[in-house]
């Protein structure tokens, strides 16, 4: 299976975008209902468990991923070996290492029959013409 992904440059021009949607998917799939319930109580959530667990398991972020790919075009696909074993300490350290490793997978420039691949531009002559 062959690894779809834009170029660098159109990556790059949608990097607010990613890591907005990477934030608000870790709001929405990563916050425990108890750490919820005492975020609405005005509560710390540092429960201080002495469980050494990551914030956001690596397993979750597959879901991640999809959507990603859904903000990146049709046809892309991230393979889930971008993802780092044993999770992320944080919202900021997902986006800190796992969005550089997809941009590492994205080509230089923009190749033939990727269409969402390259940033749109203006056509630099006229599609039609009209004849006196």
């Amino acid at each position: 299976m062959s690894v779809r992904l834009p170029n660098k440059a159109y990556f790059d021009g949608l990097l607010p975008a990613l890591q907005e949607l990477t934030r608000d998917w870790a709001e929405r799939e990563c916050t425990s209902f108890d750490d919820a319930v005492r975020r609405a109580a005005g509560e710390d959530t540092d429960d201080g468990s002495i469980w050494d667990m990551p914030a956001i398991d690596s397993k979750r972020c597959v879901s991640l991923l999809t959507e990603l790919e859904g903000l990146l075009g049709s046809g892309c696909s991230i393979p889930v070996s971008v993802i780092k074993a044993g999770g992320y300490a944080s919202v900021d350290d997902l986006i800190a290492k796992l969005l550089p490793k997809i941009r590492e997978r994205c080509t230089d420039v923009a190749k033939p029959g990727l269409a969402s691949a390259g940033i749109p531009s203006a056509p630099s002559t006229p599609t039609s013409r009209v004849l006196p």
